[in-house]
């Protein structure tokens, strides 16, 4: 590649992403010779021995204990969790329902959980740090857990509930300041639950 690579703009479809449906950011990146390209058509970070790449990673905000919100409608706040959960030591976050008619209505979930952190003998659930190479930082009062390190990201379960960051930015391998040009961030909506009523019927 002739010349420094600039990433020019990032976008999602949609900023209101679903549990296991991919979230594919289109980044557009202009070449030392004034071509423009998409991030598809650039070396990503690491995987090649290309100088210049596209340095992509993706964010979950940590939700704190005084801003819970419902598993099911991840819009709308907490108002009711269910003990049982606790007990069971089953994901925090799927415990929290916006009312009783939502808790109730999705009750076969919370029976697969308890099923599931008896036999399992814990929570069954994988902890924030089990990505490898992942870490925390806080950012105008907002806390974030690295998630991903591609350009396309598939939320988890764990990221139901929690908002999502995008950052890329181009990478000069071979310079002592790597990232180079301006740092261009998404921030998605909540994460909401994927085919959740369509397992409740099956579960039921």
């Amino acid at each position: 590649m002739a010349g420094p690579l600039h990433v020019l703009s990032a976008r999602l479809q949609s900023d209101t992403p679903v549990s296991t449906v991919a979230l594919e950011p289109y980044v557009l990146c202009r070449r030392g010779d004034g071509t423009t390209v998409s991030a598809e058509e650039v070396p990503a970070e690491g995987h090649t021995d290309s100088r210049f790449s596209v340095k992509c990673r993706w964010y979950r905000s940590v939700v704190t204990k005084g801003g819970q919100y419902c598993w099911v409608h991840p819009e709308k706040e907490a108002a009711i969790q269910c003990i049982l959960c606790l007990r069971c030591k089953v994901d925090t976050k799927k415990s929290y329902h916006c009312s009783p008619e939502c808790l109730r209505e999705h009750w076969a979930f919370h029976r697969d959980f308890h099923q599931q952190s008896r036999e399992n003998g814990d929570n069954g659930f994988p902890r924030v740090d089990s990505f490898k190479g992942s870490y925390t930082y806080s950012n105008s009062g907002e806390t974030w857990v690295e998630v991903g390190r591609e350009r396309v990201y598939t939320p988890v379960p764990e990221d139901v509930g929690a908002i999502l960051k995008f950052e890329c930015t181009s990478y000069d391998a071979a310079s002592p300041y790597p990232e180079v040009g301006k740092t261009f961030s998404i921030i998605t909506a909540r994460v909401r639950p994927g085919g959740m009523r369509r397992h409740a019927e099956l579960a039921r």
